[in-house]
């Protein structure tokens, strides 16, 4: 595959395996592309359809950015490929002021240099915003990931605590946990282990490690 993809001048950069977000975005794309193309009539004429596919998914909306890959590249949506048959409102409004715009007679250059550097602005303001919105979100999930594996609990006797099953938290219809176990002390002097009962007040022999 990667050989087939460098021929085709295809940049081939296998992703890490922690870059879950990215990689999960280009397979939900790459689905989406595949049952378009699927639901073609002429089937062996794929190819030349592959361009209109990629034009539309660069159209949808990020929905976690709030834009398309169109908006953050070149600062505007482009057409839909139904609008020809089901013309946007405000797009059409669009197209006639601009029938209606002399573009010989624009009054300096100044007014044209200036437009330029407004929707660069733009774009830019709009790639500022995202990394910000990406930054937030990748923030989010740190913390979340954080809390998870570095969150400490401190236990004494008396705790109700849960147990995972090791043996059958993977088998259907069993549940992950047994319990709920009481504490009655502590299992070593490092007081990340602790000796349990029933919570009916039998004993067992099992220990619950906190680490």
């Amino acid at each position: 595959m990667a050989k087939f993809l460098q021929s085709q001048k295809v940049l081939y950069i296998p992703a890490p395996s922690t870059a879950k977000r990215a990689t999960g975005m280009i397979e939900k794309a790459n689905n989406l592309s595949e049952r378009v193309m699927k639901g073609m009539v002429s089937k062996p004429e794929w190819p030349i359809y592959v361009h209109r596919v990629a034009y539309e998914m660069n159209r949808r909306e990020i929905r976690h950015l709030g834009y398309s890959p169109y908006e953050i590249i070149f600062g505007y949506n482009p057409p839909s490929s139904l609008e020809p048959e089901v013309p946007h409102m405000k797009r059409s409004k669009l197209l006639l002021e601009l029938q209606k715009f002399d573009f010989d007679n624009v009054e300096n250059d100044e007014i044209m240099a200036e437009a330029v550097f407004h929707h660069v602005a733009k774009v830019e303001a709009i790639k500022s915003r995202i990394r910000r919105k990406d930054d937030w979100r990748r923030l989010v999930q740190k913390e979340k990931h954080d809390l998870g594996v570095w969150q400490r609990w401190e236990y004494i006797p008396g705790s109700l605590v849960m147990v995972y099953d090791h043996i059958h938290a993977k088998d259907k219809l069993h549940t992950a946990y047994r319990g709920p176990f009481v504490i009655t002390g502590y299992g070593g002097d490092h007081g990340k282990s602790f000796t349990i009962r029933q919570f009916n007040g039998e004993n067992i022999k099992n220990t619950f490690h906190g680490d």
